[in-house]
């Protein structure tokens, strides 16, 4: 990407200018999400929409051709790590430990909806169980269930915590490895072991 101000080149993928007047400053990640339209107005029937040439269907279906040619990534202080969308489709709840800080990643197969979240409640780690209910996440403490959107527990005993969002970035498998060459990729082949 090219800022219009400077003209410097930047990487979405690192947030960091690689060329031009601003080299080597980094942008600060925001979460998002990267979902089909009518999952999000489902959520959210006030929202506008930009709409581009590039639709969602031809989206959906270069995913679901090549599930493994796609990755979630998250990047904790300086450590990083990558999940396929192959191994998300089988393991839709993932609790996994990136420099030592739990994280959550609840993905959706029908929509390729991926969210991310601090697995630590109150300084506690919380564990989930590793399918959804109704759409829902279910605590294995407490049986809470909780809106895999926002994050929070919307019925039981923790009804009204809310789960911290962490940033995590859809890219191609390829170009990840090529900006984080280092980075571990989860994929179903490596049975949830690290493979790059």
């Amino acid at each position: 990407m090219r800022d219009l101000e400077t003209g410097s080149l930047w990487s979405h993928i690192l947030g960091r200018c690689m060329k031009g007047e601003l080299e080597g400053e980094e942008l600060p990640f925001v979460p998002g999400t990267v979902t089909t339209w009518s999952d999000w107005f489902e959520k959210h029937p006030e929202t506008s929409v930009l709409n581009m040439s590039r639709k969602t269907f031809d989206y959906q279906r270069f995913v679901y051709t090549e599930p493994s040619d796609y990755v979630i990534g998250i990047k904790v202080g300086q450590s990083v790590k990558a999940f396929t969308f192959s191994y998300l489709v089988e393991n839709p709840i993932v609790q996994e430990k990136i420099a030592g800080t739990p994280i959550i990643i609840a993905f959706d197969p029908t929509t390729a909806r991926a969210f991310v979240f601090d697995g630590l409640l109150n300084e506690e780690e919380i564990q989930f169980d590793d399918r959804y209910v109704d759409g829902l996440l279910v605590d294995q403490l407490t049986k809470s269930r909780w809106d895999p959107w926002s994050g929070s527990a919307i019925l039981g005993k923790l009804s009204g915590k809310t789960l911290t969002s962490r940033y995590g970035i859809i890219s191609f498998r390829k170009a990840w490895a090529i900006f984080y060459p280092d980075s571990p990729i989860i994929d179903l082949e490596s049975d949830g072991s690290e493979l790059n």
